[in-house]
């Protein structure tokens, strides 16, 4: 066995895992095969590596392992920061996060560091509603200008958001998409006139100029998680922030090429903004859970047990017994698993 040479042997034997395992961000930053070298042999051109790279990404199917846990534990810290929720997901628009930060390719994604998951930060909500309350709200309140090197902000905003002097009463928290609900899709941007905005000096735009395709990653669907709390004394604004949230998310966007249509994001049905009344029926996180067991045999429970308690448990409190039951009523032998003890724990939470 010959021992790999060169960095791009080394790539060649490498393979993107479509189910998960793969970490996103990682095989993003290190694991594009195009060289430059220049060398006649290379059998991808430039181009054809970053389009190769991104299609191997926009493959990914599944959560990767532990994020549900980890999604679970960071909804339930923030719950106990006293945050409030609301879920809302890409539904007729496509989300670019990240599209110009420093990459191995022309374009990128902001993912999580950890799990590789798109992640939409806490800075760019702050940002996309402090300017949109700005420019679509009335009233001076809501005013802001820059004036010699300064942010001046009218009374509503600075409450709200803060200035360089003194923080406001919102608190706002990255936006992590549900586990299983993401999807990844490449799409194409084709400047036209790259040497009339590349070239130093700029050559005038012809029509003789040739288009350059650049590949570049989209979430193409996804519900996230969208969390915020205000400071003590800050409750009266806490729904005025989520109502803000709400219109900005839906006719602005965020992120990039939201002048394209990109990054429009709608309150999911079944979510509800704090303050209003809560949707009725089973949350959508009870569903998935109740079409999980309904595959589930009772022949595999032993083996599927672990995932199936995580999965319960991950409920809010008030549903884990509705799926605990649903377990309890697909098996007609309990005597056979009365001596496990994820059935005992199944039990607790079915009479509790």
């Amino acid at each position: 066995m010959t021992t790999p040479s060169t960095r791009r042997e080394v790539l060649d034997r490498m393979e993107f895992n479509p189910k998960g395992s793969t970490h996103l961000g990682l095989w993003m930053d290190k694991y594009i095969k195009y060289t430059y070298s220049g060398r006649k042999n290379d059998t991808e051109s430039k181009g054809e590596s970053k389009g190769n790279l991104f299609r191997e990404l926009a493959s990914h199917q599944e959560s990767p392992p532990g994020y549900e846990d980890f999604f679970r534990r960071y909804k339930e810290a923030l719950s106990q920061a006293g945050a409030t929720f609301a879920t809302f997901e890409v539904k007729d628009s496509r989300l670019v996060i990240g599209l110009g930060q420093e990459g191995v390719a022309e374009t990128s994604m902001t993912l999580h560091h950890t799990y590789g998951v798109p992640v939409i930060p806490a800075t760019a909500i702050k940002g996309l509603m402090s300017h949109f309350a700005a420019q679509r709200l009335e009233g001076e309140a809501w005013f802001q200008k820059i004036a010699e090197g300064k942010t001046q902000r009218g009374t509503a905003q600075k409450v709200l958001f803060g200035d360089t002097e003194e923080a406001g009463y919102l608190v706002i928290y990255d936006a992590l998409p549900r586990p299983g609900t993401w999807k990844l899709s490449v799409d194409v941007m084709t400047p036209h006139h790259q040497k009339y905005y590349t070239a130093t000096p700029p050559k005038p735009p012809a029509d003789w100029d040739s288009p350059v395709p650049v590949p570049f990653l989209t979430v193409a669907k996804g519900e996230f998680l969208f969390a915020m709390r205000v400071s003590e004394g800050g409750d009266p604004w806490l729904q005025v922030a989520w109502e803000i949230l709400k219109k900005a998310l839906a006719e602005e966007g965020i992120g990039a090429k939201t002048a394209s249509g990109y990054g429009r994001l709608v309150l999911k049905d079944g979510s509800y903004l704090p303050g209003q009344p809560a949707a009725k029926g089973p949350s959508p996180e009870l569903q998935r859970v109740m079409q999980y067991i309904e595959r589930l045999k009772p022949a595999r429970l032993p083996s599927e047990s672990q995932q199936l308690l995580r999965r319960i448990k991950g409920l809010p409190e008030e549903e884990q017994k509705a799926a605990a039951q649903k377990v309890l009523e697909k098996i007609t032998d309990h005597k056979r698993f009365s001596r496990y003890d994820w059935y005992k724990e199944l039990k607790d939470i079915a009479e509790s």
